[in-house]
């Protein structure tokens, strides 16, 4: 089961990068992140997010498409990757 507050913390600012923080933004952990706007700066950013806010350590080598497929697969990364 995915860590609630990771995944709650990347979505928030998920919402905030794809949707200048619309309340009314809602992503769901299996929405397409790719299909709602995510490109490679936002992966890029992602990753600095997930380093600095939340104590994981992203190698070169997880910045591949199905890590940041959707909120699960994004939240697996980041527990996998947490110091």
């Amino acid at each position: 089961m995915p860590d609630t507050k990771i995944l709650q913390s990347l979505r928030k600012h998920l919402i905030e990068e794809l949707f200048f923080g619309d309340p009314q933004a809602r992503i769901d952990p299996e929405d397409n992140l790719f299909e709602l706007g995510l490109d490679s700066l936002g992966v890029n950013r992602l990753v600095v997010f997930a380093e600095r806010k939340l104590g994981a350590r992203i190698p070169d080598t997880d910045i591949v498409a199905s890590n940041f497929q959707d909120l699960q697969a994004l939240t697996a990364l980041v527990e996998r990757r947490r110091g």
